[in-house]
């Protein structure tokens, strides 16, 4: 399969958010000022704050058949994702597909 990646969103998970604050922050992201890569990448960071043990995130469409990762927090992250898309299965895929929330382990 083939796949695209978005630069990467940086480290994430600094500041330690609990999750009614990453809610806020989420509540806050004006959609329309800004193109969906900018806010997806907002998502993924705010995600990996809240998440325990500091994951990498990352954010999968899939659009005419061809997955792509649209924002990612860290390179591991887009490795693994790689891995699915050769693989033609995995969390991510699925997740994308079902439109779930799926944890890589």
């Amino acid at each position: 399969m083939n796949q695209q990646h978005s630069t990467d969103t940086g480290s994430g998970g600094s500041q330690g958010l609990d999750e009614p604050n990453v809610y806020a922050a989420l509540s806050e992201i004006v959609f329309a000022d800004q193109p969906l890569a900018t806010v997806l990448e907002k998502a993924a960071n705010l995600a990996k704050q809240v998440l325990p043990e500091s994951p990498e995130v990352l954010v999968t469409l899939i659009a005419g058949n061809r997955p792509r990762t649209a924002a990612f927090t860290g390179s591991l992250a887009v490795q693994l994702d790689d891995r699915q898309y050769d693989d033609g299965f995995g969390p991510c895929l699925d997740a994308a597909v079902s439109a779930q929330t799926r944890r890589g382990r």
